[in-house]
């Protein structure tokens, strides 16, 4: 039950991250026909791959943590 914690807790920084970079984007007037929805479909399907990644042994100890 902890690493899946871990994970979710990994998730929602990365997410938090990377919706607001693409807010900022959005904000600045950058030219997009891509929706809100898909955005955060994508937002979290990028930061859950990204925790999950991050919680594997081997990247771990590529890192050196």
């Amino acid at each position: 039950m902890k690493r899946i914690a871990k994970v979710l807790g990994i998730t929602s920084i990365i997410s938090a991250l990377h919706l607001v970079e693409d807010v900022v984007l959005f904000i600045i007037g950058r030219y997009t026909d891509v929706t809100i929805f898909v955005v955060l479909i994508g937002v979290l399907t990028l930061s859950l791959t990204m925790a999950l990644l991050s919680r594997m042994k081997r990247v771990q100890q590529f890192l050196g943590s």
